[in-house]
C-alpha cells in the first residue's frame, strides 16, 4: 500500500506541456522526485557502509555531497546540515539495528546447532 502511493508515483515521468514557458510548479515537483531518490540512495549507500563495518567510506559521500551542492549550501547551510544528519542518524541506527538482529539471530542459530548435535 505504501510502496504504491508514496514510491512508485514518484519514478513515473512527468507529462510536459507544449508550452514554451516552462511550469515553476512542475519543474518543483520533478527536483523533490530526484531529491527523494537520491536521498534514498545515500541513506541505502551509507547503510551499506555502516552494516559492512566502512565507516571511513562515509567521509566520500559527505565530502561528494558538499562538492556536488557547493552553492545551495552556502545559500542554507543549516537546511543541508539538519537534511545531512538526520538522514546520517537514520541510515546508522538502522543499520546498528540490522546488525543487532543479524548477532541475536546467529547467536540463536548456533544454539539450535549446538542442541541438534548433541
Amino acid at each position: 500500500m505504501i510502496i504504491k502511493k508514496w514510491i512508485l508515483p514518484l519514478h513515473k515521468p512527468s507529462m510536459k506541456k507544449s508550452c514554451s514557458a516552462p511550469d515553476n510548479q512542475e519543474e518543483e515537483v520533478s527536483a523533490a522526485k530526484i531529491g527523494f531518490w537520491i536521498g534514498f540512495l545515500e541513506t541505502l549507500i551509507i547503510f551499506s557502509f555502516v552494516y559492512a563495518g566502512e565507516y571511513g567510506a562515509l567521509a566520500i559521500i559527505m565530502g561528494a555531497k558538499e562538492y556536488v551542492r557547493k552553492e545551495k549550501i552556502a545559500e542554507n547551510a543549516s537546511y543541508y546540515l539538519l537534511g545531512t544528519l538526520i538522514n546520517l542518524a537514520i541510515a546508522v541506527l538502522l543499520a546498528q539495528l540490522a546488525l543487532l538482529v543479524m548477532m541475536q539471530f546467529h547467536q540463536t542459530a548456533e544454539i539450535v546447532q549446538i542442541r541438534v548435535i548433541r
